[in-house]
């Protein structure tokens, strides 16, 4: 009988601590998101300013395959929105490497795209070069830090609080999509807006991630076939020769990844006082 209950209090021993070591990994998990989340929130605050109106004389993107056309074929351009106003001038202050701003209204995607020399460095720190567990968002190494590649891969961790990629999973909800289909990257010089045009997952070893091409030929053809992938119909069409970024982020099966296409269908210079308050 004594033994028995000495083995009872052990495994109720071990069994508490397994808990309260649960309990405290949990709390740290949530303590390093709520710091991240501060870093940017103060970010935010130094350097994106009050948003303006969009000028009404806004510069479509022209679909080549036909000449002398202004828009993109099924993808109507609204009217003219608010937009943030970044100042780049201090963000590379801060860290040279910040080559834009993504933004997705009506979500939490509002961060700084940072580029490094590899796919490495981002995935564990913030903008500012501080360790964090979530990273950052960051642009594909191999394209160019200008974002003229005809095709920018972005990526990003899927994290449990929402925040960087986080959100994305909520784009394999149609009406979702249709309510938040625009991404807006800003420049010191440029401002581009994107419209998604495919939703799926796949694995990280696809052809998704294809940033290379033989020519106009055999880059439409991959243009057309990322969008038979999307699990449902989008307002959007690639167009031909339309320059594209994709959003990648993991899901729970660490073999795959959620990816978002999106196509360039309206592009606007920044103005010269875009980077002040």
């Amino acid at each position: 009988m004594r033994m028995g209950r000495r083995i009872r209090i052990v495994l109720i021993c071990v069994f508490g601590l397994a808990a309260l070591y649960g309990i405290i990994r949990l709390a740290l998990i949530y303590a390093g998101y709520h710091k991240a989340e501060k870093l940017y929130d103060t970010l935010r605050d130094e350097v994106v300013y009050a948003a303006v109106p969009l000028p009404p004389d806004t510069t479509l993107i022209p679909d080549v395959s036909e000449p002398g056309s202004t828009e993109i074929p099924n993808v109507p351009v609204p009217s003219p929105e608010v937009m943030l106003r970044i100042d780049f001038e201090k963000l590379r202050q801060i860290n040279a490497q910040s080559v834009a701003w993504i933004w997705i209204p009506g979500t939490k995607i509002d961060y700084p795209l940072m580029h490094g020399e590899d796919n490495e460095k981002y995935l564990r720190h913030a903008y500012d070069g501080s360790y964090s567990s979530g990273g950052s968002i960051f642009l594909d190494w191999q394209n160019a830090g200008d974002l003229t590649d005809r095709h920018c891969i972005i990526y990003g961790h899927n994290m449990k609080d929402d925040s960087m990629f986080g959100q994305l999973s909520k784009y394999g909800n149609q009406d979702f999509c249709d309510t938040h289909s625009y991404i807006y990257l800003f420049t010191d010089t440029v401002i581009r807006k994107y419209r998604i045009f495919s939703v799926y997952i796949t694995t990280a070893d696809y052809d998704s991630y294809r940033l290379f091409f033989e020519d106009d030929e055999d880059y439409n053809s991959y243009v057309n076939q990322l969008a038979s992938y999307s699990w449902y119909e989008t307002q959007a069409s690639p167009g031909t020769g339309a320059q594209i970024i994709t959003l990648s982020t993991c899901v729970s099966d660490k073999s795959k990844r959620r990816v978002i296409h999106a196509v360039l269908v309206e592009e606007l210079p920044a103005e010269k006082d875009n980077n002040t308050a």
